[in-house]
């Protein structure tokens, strides 16, 4: 299903991920075990598409590249969309098209059994997006399908990317990413694992050395930043009731690109991020809790003013 031929302020590549929640799980399964959560629900689950769907509550015109098979998942994930103000560039060929995640919730921590297939696009398929693309204000990038985002950064598109954790997670891995890439917004554990440091201060000089604003997610501890030489925390979001941290990083992705491509600052746009990322994980699943542009405002004008 493809929407409008306006340009994007917002455009993605990535696949859908559905979330299974098990809550209230007192603990988790021992192999051979079998446990009762309190509650369940199928959720749509984090990831670029999520955090596109967020920027569009927040009032911006997102055009979402993905994949939507013919499975009770993939129809569960249209149907979710057509409620929500997304322009969706259908790219499915065959088989099974999502990501799927089993999240069981402890009181302490949660933990993920997934099974995924990664966003591979044709020669024509990325001349598709690249036509697609190319007018938007920013485009979210993932690793995979380099070429495009060459293409993308060679016409003038800002890039902002956002790589997730994997055990090989590497400066020489994803170099070419951090180069073409105006933003970077990785975590504490991903910016250690990434520059092979033991502290975000060092971590954060090491990416100086591609971006002159850098950020890295210190979760209920706000944003490190190191902005042009110098270093700083911003503050988190206070009164916070943190129920489920699934789709935090999503959530504030979306608000950190809200206030690039608004024009607003790096330092408030990743208040803004923190503002979202927030809201996010005061209620259960990736994307349940909406956060409209005066939801935005608003949070943001009682934490930081």
């Amino acid at each position: 299903m493809i929407g409008s031929n306006k340009a994007p302020d917002v455009a993605g590549l990535d696949t859908i991920n559905i979330d299974l929640i098990y809550s209230g799980l007192e603990k988790l399964p021992a192999e051979g075990e079998e446990v009762f959560s309190n509650d369940f629900k199928v959720a749509f689950g984090g990831g670029g598409v999520a955090t596109l769907l967020q920027l569009a509550r927040l009032g911006l015109d997102v055009t979402a590249a993905t994949f939507i098979g013919r499975d009770m998942f993939s129809a569960f994930a249209e149907d979710f969309l057509k409620n929500q103000s997304v322009n969706v560039i259908n790219l499915y060929k065959k088989g099974f098209a999502l990501n799927v995640s089993s999240a069981m919730l402890t009181p302490s921590d949660r933990t993920f059994v997934s099974y995924g297939t990664a966003a591979t696009i044709s020669e024509q398929e990325e001349k598709l997006l690249f036509d697609s693309f190319r007018s938007a204000k920013a485009v979210l990038m993932k690793t995979g399908n380099i070429g495009l985002y060459r293409k993308l950064k060679n016409s003038g598109c800002k890039l902002i990317l956002d790589v997730g954790w994997s055990d090989g997670l590497s400066i020489s891995e994803i170099s070419e990413y951090l180069c073409l890439a105006d933003y970077f917004t990785p975590n504490k554990k991903e910016a250690l694992k990434l520059t092979g440091k033991d502290n975000v201060k060092e971590a954060a000089e090491v990416l100086s050395g591609f971006f002159r604003d850098v950020l890295i997610k210190l979760d209920k501890d706000g944003c490190y930043v190191l902005s042009d030489g110098t270093a700083f925390t911003v503050p988190p979001v206070s009164d916070v009731k943190a129920v489920d941290s699934t789709g935090a990083g999503d959530a504030f992705l979306a608000g950190f690109t809200y206030g690039i491509v608004r024009g607003e600052s790096f330092i408030k746009s990743v208040k803004y991020g923190n503002v979202t990322g927030a809201r996010c994980v005061e209620e259960y699943g990736a994307v349940t809790a909406v956060t409209s542009y005066d939801d935005l405002q608003s949070a943001f004008d009682k934490a930081y003013k």
